[in-house]
């Protein structure tokens, strides 16, 4: 196990403090803001149906959003181990990048899934033709996407310091 100096750790909070603020307020206004001005009728907005559709919007967000979160945010978190002097070794044969386009892949993936289970179990609950406002879907979609935000940049601060602890 590593011996740390009495600084790292608040380079760690001070880090994690400042990508997660950054990351959480622009996903929730740019994925508020997104689906709110490009629903044409916003009284009228459907799951799965219609040109201008909700899906449109959540499930690329349910993809994209982790990856990229999770790769900006280990690429980030791994050069700040770098400069403190650590090195970092990974789980079996695998390169420094291939490691984080796994864990971003299974993370995009797993999201994704999960969202549309969640989107298809409520269509198929829901009355046929049935209508959501979509001032509430957008609210809806920029909190989930803050939410998001915030769990991936923790996620992938945990996952490279839990890297260098094991070493």
């Amino acid at each position: 196990m590593q011996q740390y100096d009495g600084q790292e750790p608040a380079v760690w909070r001070k880090f994690a403090r400042k990508n997660l603020l950054l990351s959480t307020l622009v996903n929730l206004l740019f994925n508020t803001c997104y689906p709110y001005f490009n629903f044409q009728d916003l009284r009228a907005v459907c799951l799965f149906h219609g040109s201008y559709c909700f899906a449109r919007f959540i499930l690329p967000m349910a993809f994209l959003l982790p990856f990229m979160i999770t790769f900006d945010m280990m690429k980030k978190s791994m050069a700040v181990a770098e400069q403190c002097g650590n090195d970092m070794m990974f789980p079996g044969r695998s390169s420094k990048y291939k490691f984080i386009f796994r864990i971003a892949g299974i993370n995009g993936m797993g999201t994704l899934v999960f969202i549309l289970l969640v989107m298809l179990c409520v269509d198929i609950s829901l009355p046929e033709n049935y209508r959501f406002d979509g001032r509430l879907l957008s609210v809806l979609m920029g909190s989930l996407a803050a939410i998001l935000a915030m769990y991936f940049t923790l996620y992938s601060i945990k996952k490279v310091r839990e890297l260098l602890w094991s070493l």
